[in-house]
Formats: structure tokens, sequence, C-alpha cells
């Protein structure tokens, strides 16, 4: 009898193969899930700057380890030009914020990597990283990731302002100022129905978290 159970409890040879093979599938699935993971958290800590032909020449002629002191020297000037701007609670550089690693693009571009996201995200916006653009070499700009959110529902009553209650709907929420990019209609207004009251838009925001943020919850625009 003992004999029997313990036959009949092991798997036969189809199972056994069966149960590799599901295996190998869940552990490769995860590790592309893992994968997946930490690219995005790596890219949230990157900044990319373009470049005038002038400046890409300069810095061709430059290696990582020479443009990355330049970088951060550049952040400690950002420091002193914008020490006013800086004390605003939106604006407040995040302590010992720095860039660690540098990259050089194939098209000239530069990649430079921050310490953590929350030092990238801050750079990111528009007011400082204007400011940070006239702080490094030559001429260059800031190429920060962009997240679309459509909203939906809209009063067309909006039609000609929503391109310029940007900076309104992001007080309005208590949002970081400068994180909406833009503001326009998922669909041209000229082909708005005529009794249309409602329409869709899209904002363009500069941070993941603020667009993850609308997403679950909800943006207050002019009182809808």
């Amino acid at each position: 009898m003992e004999k029997a159970v313990q036959t009949a409890l092991k798997p036969s040879y189809a199972q056994a193969l069966g149960s590799q093979r599901t295996m190998r599938t869940e552990t490769k699935d995860l590790q592309i899930q893992i994968d997946t993971e930490t690219r995005g958290q790596l890219q949230c800590k990157q900044i990319i700057l373009d470049s005038d032909d002038m400046t890409r020449e300069q810095i061709r002629k430059l290696t990582p380890k020479e443009i990355l002191p330049k970088a951060n020297l550049g952040l400690e000037k950002l420091s002193k030009n914008m020490a006013d701007d800086l004390q605003e609670d939106a604006n407040e550089k995040p302590d010992d914020a720095k860039f660690m690693a540098v990259r050089i693009l194939k098209n000239g571009g530069i990649l430079l990597e921050m310490a953590t996201e929350n030092e990238a995200e801050w750079l990111k916006q528009k007011k400082i990283s204007k400011g940070f653009e006239r702080c490094f070499l030559g001429m260059v700009t800031i190429k920060g990731k962009t997240y679309q959110v459509v909203v939906q529902f809209l009063p067309t009553r909006l039609r000609h302002r929503l391109e310029e209650i940007t900076a309104h709907i992001e007080e309005e929420n208590e949002m970081s100022r400068g994180s909406i990019i833009s503001a326009k209609w998922l669909r041209n207004p000229d082909n708005w129905g005529t009794n249309q009251t409602k329409a869709h838009a899209v904002l363009t925001m500069n941070s993941r978290h603020e667009a993850n943020d609308l997403i679950k919850h909800e943006i207050l625009i002019e009182g809808t």
C-alpha cells in the first residue's frame, strides 16, 4: 500500500517537464519585469542635454571624466545665480544634489545621471532647467522626458484659454510650479460639433509622479 501511494504521488516525466517549463517561463517573466523597472528607475535619474553644432564640436574634444566636474560646477553657479528663487519651497534644491555620471551620446548630446530621481525632477523644472542651461558649456538645452495624461470632459468654454491657464491649474491643484509643460485639446476645436459642451484635453507633464497622481486621483480645472 505504501509503495502504491508513493507511485501515485510521483509525477510523470511529462508533468515534471511541464513544471520545469512553467518555472523557466515564470523566472524569465520576473527577470523581464525586474529589468524594466530597473531601467525605468535609472531613466528617471537621467538628464539629456542637446546642443548646437559649435557646442557639439567642443564636447567631442572632452572625455566624460572631464565633463562631469564642469557639469557639477554648473550646478554650483546655478545655486549662486538663483539663490533667491531657490529659497521657495517648490524650487528648493535637494541636499547634496550633484551629477554622478556622464555619457556622450552618438548624436553629440550628453546624458547626465544624478544620484536620485528627486534631484533629476528638481532640475527638470522649467525655471531651474533654463537657469542650468545658462551655466553649462556653450549652448545646450535640457531634453526632459515628458508624460501625457488625457483629461476627459472639460467644458468647451475653455476653448481659447486652455493653454493660458496651466499656471492656474497647478496652483489650484497644489502641483509643482512648471510641472505642466503644455495643455492642448485632443481634437482640433474647429472639428467640434455645433452644440458640443464637453471635450477631452491632453496635459503634457514633466514628472512621472505628478502624471500618476492625476491618473490615480483627480484634477480640478476651472471648477470642473
